[in-house]
């Protein structure tokens, strides 16, 4: 599991340099190849005396001389922006009653017209969250001679106006990557923790090439950023050994790493900038780079300890196969508290009530303020953890044994053509069939069907193009000035469906006269879209009786 937070504020910095986490195992250390940009070195300790220089780094200054790296960006502030759909209703209305369009009341205004279109854009992708300054609408409303008085009441139009000028700096400091292993890696941890620093080692390379670049120029308004590369990213690690206790125990073990990542990297052309989109490549790839990290890992772990894996009953995660299931549910005691608060939220959410994503997390989080944030020493926590496991009947070297060894040589690596169904079945559920999948989320479905791991990035980014290769996935159109690293999206036959050039097997076929491809048919399924028509020309697809709609 990955999971990626945005720190915008001092305080959430603050929380992962003094860090109050009772399971905090080594100490930190600096990470990123573009430290040596700024005179540090990666792999050396992050020192107490050294946090300011990790605070300046997260306010994109140079962490030894304080000087700025990247000009701090500023926007309007909130109270002087209004919402969007009042303004637009109010000028769609003016219009219909002239019988003519907005874009002719605007007149031949290249920004009335620019701004126009963005605001219409807006409030179709955000609704009633949308919201514009008070100066541009304004101005776009007076270029319509429409009074915008017809729009919003005067006490709100007297509020954003007293704001007008008012600006405040826009940025995010840095990003927060967690990567979390596999509960039963977590029970044997002492086995791990070399292999644990290895793999984030490899994650951390493999997220250098996704997402450190920075970007030149204007993107956005019909005009395309520039990619640069850059010179490495720059933050600090921290390692948990331990999840937050729950009331009367002490933390279960919980191994995991924090990437602590600044949004700021040093282009090759000498300029600093924002990372990769300002964040965003992080985010995609998050997921990437979480299964990396495990993938890794199980290689490892495999190569020097013969550790044999199963996968999860119900899920793709993959554990040790010598840990028994009643030993990782014992030490899921802070899983199972935030579950119930969980469930709690939603019983008081009513018969019909339902939790957003952030909800639910919100109530987890919660939960632990009951727990105990009291650090053990690590010799505490272990001899906790072994009467634990003998409490309920399990001899901890006993287990360990079983463990270690236990995989006579490595495993034979699925074919790509067997890992093929396999991703498609647990990417169906969570893909939309309007805009298919990317190569990033193809590599994370991928990583998380080889039980032996793989060498590193570049063993897992050829993987990768061999299933999609071979599983007949059609690559779609690129998008015009995409800058993002991965971004090849493919649309495969949504849940079983299948690719194929035969024609035999296939009963009452249709032929789809859009560019020369043979679209087959089966049962009820509806029209293929042009875009998919086009990119997959000299091609046959058939498509399964459950297909509803193939619109890409």
């Amino acid at each position: 599991m990955a999971r990626v937070t945005a720190l915008d504020s001092a305080a959430m910095v603050n929380q992962r340099l003094l860090s109050p986490h009772p399971g905090v195992g080594r100490d930190p250390a600096w990470i990123g190849s573009g430290l040596r940009e700024v005179g540090l070195e990666a792999g050396a300790p992050l020192l107490a005396e050294q946090h300011p220089a990790a605070e300046a780094l997260m306010e994109r200054r140079h962490p030894l001389t304080g000087e700025p790296l990247v000009t701090a960006k500023v926007a309007t502030h909130p109270r002087a922006k209004v919402a969007a759909e009042p303004l637009l209703k109010a000028l769609q209305q003016t219009a219909a009653e002239r019988a003519t369009t907005v874009e002719a009341m605007l007149g031949e205004v290249p920004w009335a017209q620019e701004r126009f279109a963005r605001l219409v854009r807006g409030v179709r992708r955000e609704r009633d969250r949308h919201r514009v300054p008070i100066a541009d609408a304004e101005r776009l409303a007076a270029c319509a001679a429409v009074d915008v008085a017809l729009a919003y009441d005067r006490d709100l139009l007297q509020a954003a106006r007293a704001s007008r000028r008012a600006r405040v700096v826009v940025r995010n400091r840095g990003f927060d990557l967690g990567i979390d292993v596999p509960k039963s890696i977590s029970v044997l941890y002492a086995l791990a923790d070399e292999q644990l620093a290895a793999a984030m080692e490899d994650a951390l390379a493999a997220v250098e090439g996704w997402a450190g670049y920075g970007l030149r120029g204007q993107h956005g308004g019909g005009r395309w950023a520039r990619r640069v590369p850059g010179t490495g990213l720059l933050g600090w690690a921290r390692w948990t050994v331990a999840a937050w206790p729950v009331p009367g125990h002490v933390g279960d073990p919980f191994l995991g790493a924090h990437l602590v990542l600044a949004n700021l990297v040093r282009g090759t052309d000498g300029r600093w900038s924002a990372m990769g989109a300002g964040g965003r490549d992080l985010y995609r790839h998050a997921h990437a780079a979480g299964a990396l990290a495990n993938a890794r890992l199980r290689r490892l772990l495999s190569e020097r300890h013969g550790i044999a894996w199963s996968r999860r009953p119900g899920t793709s995660a993959r554990e040790i196969a010598g840990v028994p299931e009643p030993l990782r549910i014992l030490f899921s005691k802070r899983y199972r508290q935030a579950s119930a608060a969980v469930a709690e939220a939603l019983a008081a959410a009513g018969p019909d009530g339902r939790l957003s994503f952030k909800q639910r997390d919100r109530s987890s989080l919660w939960s632990r303020e009951y727990g105990d944030g009291v650090a053990s020493p690590l010799e505490n926590l272990r001899a906790s953890w072994r009467d634990q496991a003998r409490a309920i009947g399990y001899n901890p070297r006993s287990v360990a044994r079983s463990c270690l060894g236990a995989l006579d040589g490595m495993l034979a690596r699925p074919a790509p053509a067997d890992i093929a169904p396999r991703m498609w079945q647990r990417a169906a559920p969570r893909t939309s069939s309007t805009s298919g999948f990317s190569r990033a989320e193809a590599m994370a479905l991928v990583l998380g069907e080889v039980p032996d791991g793989v060498d590193g990035a570049a063993d897992a980014a050829a993987l990768t193009e061999q299933v999609l290769l071979g599983s007949g996935a059609i690559e779609l159109p690129a998008r015009e000035g995409d800058h993002l690293s991965n971004s090849q999206r493919y649309a495969w036959p949504w849940r079983h469906a299948v690719l194929s050039g035969r024609t035999e097997d296939v009963s009452a076929p249709k032929a789809c006269e859009e560019s020369g491809i043979t679209c087959l048919m089966i049962g009820q399924a509806s029209l293929v879209s042009s875009e998919m028509c086009a990119s997959a020309t000299g091609r046959t697809a058939v498509f399964a009786a459950s297909v509803r709609r193939t619109s890409l």
